[in-house]
């Protein structure tokens, strides 16, 4: 199965044709390549203390590449395609040093991305229509996905992530429905501990079929693949629903705390701050305050 370069040049051919082959095709996988983290998180560090790193690493640094891989139930790949941002200058934005030479050994050219990339505010904008479109009915596959998803979420809500992994939980839900799944999480879960992408698709028989390492359309196809693997061989996947490798809690907020409630818009000059006047249940997440629309726009979900 080949991968799809997405520059600015193909953006539009590419986002049409994965309009069309999402009606067929409804697991997603994801990937990301980011510059590598300003501030490391020791292996035995809590979860909290995951989630406060990954919270600042998101808000300081830049996007350089986004996989998407479309699949079906049955493992059957429909397409896959890297997204290739302009927005990251090695020699002006923050990064990591081992990082950036990793990626260029891996093949990222970093100046062809800056003259020819996808705006991450362009990307932004269609991955927030497209999940509103179409959330209710994806799944949502990574692996060791807690970066993936931080830094999608930063990037469709154009705000910084919440402040607790709680709150966190509660926009993923809310942005991605509630098929989400780790593969890490379900590694752990039946024995696999500190097996990486690589080495557990290895383990069962599933090798990288395009691309290398280290590139977010390859890894994605190769998440992808190894999901309907461990479909196929009748691992339960499902057990492990809306759960995030590093952060303790689960996505699976009940539904009746996703149902719209009153809240009051307050304009100010600089934001917009949704102020609530009731809340659907006691134990509900707490509500992620000035959530901004999906895809831009100055609305707010109070919810």
């Amino acid at each position: 199965m080949a991968e799809f370069d997405v520059f600015e040049r193909n953006f539009v051919e590419s986002i049409s044709t994965i309009e069309q082959k999402v009606r067929h095709y409804g697991v997603i996988s994801l990937d990301t390549e980011f510059p590598g983290c300003l501030r490391v998180t020791p292996r035995d560090a809590p979860s909290y203390r995951r989630y406060k790193d990954m919270r600042l690493n998101v808000l300081r640094t830049k996007l350089i590449q986004v996989g998407m891989t479309l699949s079906d139930d049955n493992g059957n790949v429909g397409g896959s395609w890297q997204f290739n941002l302009s927005d990251f200058v090695p020699e002006s934005d923050n990064h990591a040093l081992e990082s950036i030479a990793l990626l260029r050994s891996s093949g990222i050219d970093f100046e062809r991305f800056s003259a020819e990339g996808v705006g991450g505010s362009r990307l932004a904008m269609w991955l927030g229509g497209f999940l509103m479109r179409h959330r209710q009915r994806l799944k949502w596959v990574t692996f060791h996905g807690l970066y993936d998803l931080g830094y999608l979420v930063a990037m469709v809500t154009r705000q910084p992530l919440p402040a607790d992994a709680l709150g966190f939980h509660w926009v993923v839900r809310r942005m991605f429905g509630r098929w989400v799944y780790d593969l890490k999480v379900v590694a752990e879960g039946n024995g696999f501990r500190g097996y990486g992408l690589e080495r557990l698709a290895r383990h069962f028989g599933v090798l990288r079929s395009a691309g290398v390492a280290h590139q977010a359309g390859s890894d994605s196809l190769l998440t992808a693949e190894l999901f309907g693997k461990l479909r196929q061989m009748g691992v339960r996947v499902e057990s492990f629903e809306g759960f995030v490798y590093g952060i303790d809690g689960s996505i699976r907020v009940p539904d009746a705390c996703l149902a719209p409630v009153p809240c009051v818009m307050l304009h100010r000059p600089a934001a917009a701050t949704c102020v609530m006047v009731q809340r659907p249940m006691v134990d509900c997440v707490p509500p992620f305050v000035g959530f901004a629309a999906y895809g831009g726009g100055d609305r707010v979900y109070g919810v």
